[in-house]
Order: structure tokens, then sequence, then C-alpha cells
């Protein structure tokens, strides 16, 4: 049906279709219309409306417990989190408690635990992912240390602004080496700035143990660098131009295996062969 009203769908995101300068973003059972000329939106939604039962909830203002707040004098975009953030930390009873400055003190651990901590009321948990079908009073412990953490930043937001030049894009890529004392996974860590906003970030377990920190760090890049191609693929579809990206890394070796100035086969030949695709991205 959308096809049918002149859409087209993005081969980088099946969730969106764009007509001309028009957006279309589909999540479950929601659809926003994005353009800077709001009458055009309303074209869209009477089209739409001939074929589905959906109301006009006008400008967004919130989207999957995001604040959305516009700033139309300046031009701006801003998004947190403050809303969700206070309505978890009203549920857990913790409106009075400290602040803690960092998101987990070191003395907190989240090894698993198998023992006769466990408890049944899963509904004093938030997920701590990998440890959802071992759940004990620690990691209860923990879950209200991050929520005492969350308290005292949850006023800080991305901010995007509007830009007349082409779009600059910068990543950082980094990673945390066997630092799950649980399985001795690493963990593969990025983000990517847009024209100094935030639009993309990462910190997941990687698939393997790795035997060295330089394979961690190789497999880290490799991982970035096809994020960075997933980002110029979206902006094309989108007719938007931009730079070459940019990504800053903190290892000379692994830039120079990436790049082959350097061959070192004793050093690589571990590492799975899907990573070494960076090569054809440098």
């Amino acid at each position: 049906m959308i096809i049918d009203l002149g859409f087209k769908i993005l081969e980088m995101d099946n969730c969106i279709y764009i007509r001309d300068d028009i957006l279309l973003k589909i999540y479950v059972d929601d659809i926003n219309i994005v353009d800077s000329i709001k009458d055009k939106c309303n074209i869209i939604f009477l089209e739409l409306f001939k074929y589905l039962k959906i109301q006009d909830k006008d400008l967004i203002k919130n989207f999957l417990d995001l604040n959305i707040i516009h700033n139309w004098s300046q031009y701006l975009i801003v998004i947190n989190q403050d809303e969700y953030i206070d309505r978890l930390i009203t549920e857990f009873g913790l409106i009075n408690v400290k602040m803690m400055d960092i998101s987990l003190h070191p003395s907190l651990s989240l090894i698993s635990i198998i023992s006769n901590d466990k408890i049944c009321n899963i509904l004093y948990y938030q997920k701590l992912a990998q440890f959802n079908s071992n759940l004990t009073f620690i990691y209860l412990k923990v879950t209200l240390y991050i929520l005492r953490y969350l308290k005292g930043i949850h006023n800080l937001c991305i901010i995007y602004r509007k830009q007349d030049h082409s779009i600059a894009i910068i990543g950082y890529s980094d990673m945390d080496w066997e630092s799950d004392p649980s399985d001795r996974k690493s963990y593969t860590e990025y983000i990517f700035i847009v024209n100094d906003s935030l639009v993309t970030w990462t910190s997941h377990k990687q698939m393997i143990i790795t035997l060295s920190s330089m394979e961690t760090e190789y497999m880290t890049l490799s991982d970035a660098a096809r994020e960075t191609i997933t980002r110029l693929q979206f902006f094309q579809e989108l007719e938007i131009s931009s730079t070459s990206i940019l990504i800053l890394f903190d290892n000379e070796t692994i830039i120079d295996l990436a790049n082959r100035t350097i061959i070192n086969h004793h050093k690589i030949k571990y590492i799975d062969i899907r990573y070494h695709i960076i090569y054809h991205y440098l």
C-alpha cells in the first residue's frame, strides 16, 4: 500500500520509506511522517487515512520513551529520557536516595552466580541482559545502583542542529579486552558523530574469546568499519552528501595491519576471516 502511494523503501533500513523529500518511518503500529513543511505531512496523512485507521498525534513529542523537544527559533531538536528515568526512580522508591557519580562501583561484581541467593520476583529487575536467567539479589543491588547513577544525569540530552554544509561523520572506536570475568570475552565499543551530534553507538560482547588484545582491537575496528559503510549508504539513499568518514583509533599496529603496511601472519592467523573485510574498506 505504501509503495502504491509512490514511496520507495530504503535498502539500509526497511522501516523507512521515502518519496521526494518526505520520509515515512514505521515501527510496529506507529507511523512517523517527516518533512520540513507541515502541510506536506498533512497531505501524506490524508493519503494514508484512506487505507488505514490512523490518528494524527501532531508533532512528535515522545517516541519509544525518548522525549523529543523542538526549538524552531534555533533550528534544534533535543532528545532525552528524563521522564522515563524519573518513572523508574519512582517505581523503585529511589526519589530521596543519594545519587551516584559513577555508573557501576568496582565492588559490585557481575559474575554469574550459582547459589541460594536467587529470588523469584522478576518485577524488581530491569534487564541486566545476560543475567536474566540467573537472577539474584546481587543483580538487584547493581540495578538499583545504576538507577541512582541515572538519577544524577537524567537531564542530559543529545542536541541536533541544522547544518547548511555537507555531512561530516567521525567515528571513535575502542575495546575492552576480556573484561567479562564470567566468560573472559571482550567488548567492542564505538560511536559515530554526525556534525558534532551523536547518532549511533554500541558496546557489545564479542562472539569469541580472543587470544590477545590485538585480536580484540582488530575485530573492533572491523566492526566499526562495517558500521561506517552502513552510515554512508544510508545517507546516499537519502541523497545527502557527506565527506569521507574518519575513524579514530589508538593502536598504530592495528592500523598498519588493516592497511597491510605490515603483514604479520602469526598475529592475525587466528582471527575469523569475516573481520578481514576491513582491507576493502580503507
